[in-house]
């Protein structure tokens, strides 16, 4: 998926290759089919409120509907506030870090098929991911002193103190 900044119409735009996993992908297509098929006037099993005939805008919606479009609305808003923060939007990227810091206490260093199993994300898209971390500094990857075909990853201290300064600010 390609994602285009905003910029004014006169100047280049710049394209960036945001990578998603196929659960990803489908997890976003069954959200958004829920609002497409949507029925605004229609009363689910006596818990929603009909829309006035007419209606148009966010008075159209039932509460379930504008509940569901202010938590997308926050889903949003929180993917932006980590890439802010983070430097990257890659969602496997961030489910790894968020999986290494809250099982730190009993595993603080975990192979990669480990990693894999907690995050339950795919080995090929938690390896990119895992290249990502590495990078930025967030993670620390080491190899097995006793067999070298397993890597060994941990979180730095860079990615601790930036997950519990982003979680800090959210609060």
């Amino acid at each position: 998926m390609i994602k285009r900044t905003s910029q004014p119409a006169h100047q280049s735009t710049e394209l960036r290759r945001i990578w998603m996993s196929d659960e990803d992908i489908a997890a976003a297509r069954k959200f958004l089919e829920i609002i497409a098929n949507a029925d605004v006037g229609a009363d689910v099993a006596g818990e929603r409120g009909t829309a006035p005939a007419g209606a148009t805008g966010e008075s159209a919606r039932t509460a379930d509907q504008n509940a569901i479009l202010h938590k997308a609305r926050e889903v949003l808003a929180f993917s932006e506030r980590r890439f802010r923060a983070f430097g990257f939007s890659l969602e496997s990227a961030f489910l790894l870090l968020l999986v290494l810091y809250t099982n730190e206490e009993w595993e603080p260093v975990v192979t990669i098929t480990r990693l894999t199993q907690l995050s339950r994300i795919p080995n090929s898209t938690a390896l990119r991911a895992v290249d990502l971390l590495v990078e930025k500094g967030f993670i620390e990857r080491t190899h097995h002193s006793k067999d070298g075909r397993k890597t060994l990853l941990s979180l730095s201290p860079a990615g601790r103190k930036r997950i519990e300064d982003f979680f800090d600010e959210q609060r």
